[in-house]
């Protein structure tokens, strides 16, 4: 039978938490839905916790990368390989509330215009403490397409949004997340242009921020590998390839012609406020690929 719902895990030597993360998604209290697993090729014992909950519910579905192929790829590997309704991304770190996938189902089945429901955040430390109630989560509720996406690329902090539910078939119409820092955030936009994003009022989601949990707490060329596992540099680019992707995201867009012109111009006016960063990454990357790292003579 196909689920209703989706919910993709991508892991890599996530043995610390990963238990919790499982725990909570398999006890949803809404029950119609997949668990896919998909293992970077960890080195820890993140493979031997997954055959045991692949042993013990029905539901999981449990498959292991070769090799380490970066965050993007991983966490668009799950995407694909869902077959629900709706999905939702699961990160390995983090834990759910109980009644988060009920609830988020029900807003999008009574609401077409919405594309993707999540709860409010809760950040939590090591330990599954509180640290922050936090108070930037987005609602976006605007009827027109380039008004959400303002919303989302002026407003958008912590992408906490990525893990609430979201329409498969609105999913399937974006190019998913990018394989470089920040990749995810054109991701939202391309979401965003299509539809709603609906807030509930209930804290929905525990987000684990301590070190070697949380990616901002990463260095540069940490992050670089996170990302990327076969870069040279801790510079891809990324400010350039973000600005570009807002660009190509507004023009595939399925928006009226009012909408495509005025976010258009809105990208480019954001590339035009980012250009001092957009030329030290050019710098940068230049000096990079002729085999001078920045700093050197």
């Amino acid at each position: 039978m196909t689920p209703k719902v989706s919910i993709g895990v991508p892991v890599y030597n996530g043995e610390r938490h990963l238990r919790s993360a499982i725990e909570s998604l398999l006890g949803q209290t809404f029950a119609d839905f997949e668990l896919i697993i998909s293992d970077n090729a960890s080195t820890d014992s993140t493979r031997d916790i997954c055959e045991e909950y692949l042993r013990r519910d029905t539901r999981v579905r449990y498959h292991r990368q070769l090799e380490n192929v970066g965050v993007a790829r991983n966490w668009n590997f799950v995407a694909r390989a869902g077959r629900g309704q709706y999905f939702k991304w699961a990160s390995a770190n983090d834990t759910c509330e109980p009644p988060m996938l009920a609830l988020c189902v029900k807003v999008l089945d009574d609401n077409s215009t919405a594309v993707l429901c999540h709860g409010r955040t809760r950040l939590i430390d090591d330990t599954g403490a509180t640290v922050e109630h936090y108070q930037k989560d987005l609602a976006i509720l605007e009827d027109h397409a380039r008004e959400r996406f303002r919303t989302l690329i002026v407003k958008l902090a912590m992408n906490n949004a990525q893990a609430g539910l979201i329409r498969m078939a609105t999913l399937q119409q974006t190019r998913l997340v990018r394989a470089y820092i920040g990749g995810d955030i054109p991701l939202m936009a391309e979401i965003a242009l299509r539809g709603k994003f609906w807030l509930l009022p209930e804290y929905l989601l525990n987000r684990r921020v301590s070190e070697g949990s949380f990616s901002r707490l990463l260095s540069r060329r940490e992050l670089a590998v996170f990302w990327n596992p076969g870069s040279r540099s801790k510079n891809g680019l990324n400010v350039l390839r973000l600005h570009l992707d807002y660009i190509v995201s507004v023009a595939h867009a399925p928006v009226s012609l009012r909408d495509r012109l005025a976010s258009l111009l809105l990208a480019l006016r954001c590339m035009y406020w980012d250009y001092a960063e957009i030329l030290r990454e050019l710098r940068e990357w230049m000096r990079w690929d002729k085999g001078k790292p920045p700093g050197s003579n």
